[in-house]
């Protein structure tokens, strides 16, 4: 099984909200996986020791989780805020 290495980047922009960028380097050149944004902030980052998966939450309410192989980005978890 051949793993990709992936880099996970949080742009910012002027309007506050953050921007979220996926992107793999397999050769020279990144291959962007996947984008996300929001307005409530991307944090605590987590790989699997593997390398296959990232989790992250989105603000405090979302745990997201990317799965490199497949590039799938996944809803884990959400919580309302209102509760």
């Amino acid at each position: 099984m051949k793993h990709k290495t992936v880099y996970a980047k949080i742009l910012w922009v002027i309007w506050g909200t953050a921007v979220l960028a996926l992107t793999a380097c397999q050769s020279n050149t990144p291959t962007l996986l996947t984008t996300a944004e929001g307005t409530d902030g991307f944090q605590n980052f987590a790989w699997l020791l593997d390398g296959t998966a990232v989790y992250f939450n989105f603000g405090r309410s979302e745990l997201w989780k990317f799965e490199v192989a497949t590039s799938t980005l996944s809803l884990i978890a959400s919580i309302n805020q209102g509760e």
